[in-house]
């Protein structure tokens, strides 16, 4: 009867050990997309941000030649 209940306390730590390695990557591939989506906005904001400043070059430029 010991040896089964320890299997079953072995068993039951297992699970908790997947299940919070599992949380653990659940946490991971979270922050990961966060980070992911942050630096995509980041890149088309800076992006935005540099069209603009060469339409305003381009802009100087065309009023220059006048």
């Amino acid at each position: 009867m010991r040896s089964w209940l320890d299997g079953m306390m072995n068993a039951s730590r297992k699970f908790e050990l997947e299940n919070d390695c599992l949380e653990l990557c659940r946490n991971g591939i979270t922050w990961l997309g966060f980070v992911l989506y942050f630096a995509f906005v980041a890149d088309a904001a800076h992006s935005a941000v540099v069209q603009q400043q060469s339409y305003v070059v381009a802009a100087q430029a065309h009023r220059l030649d006048y």
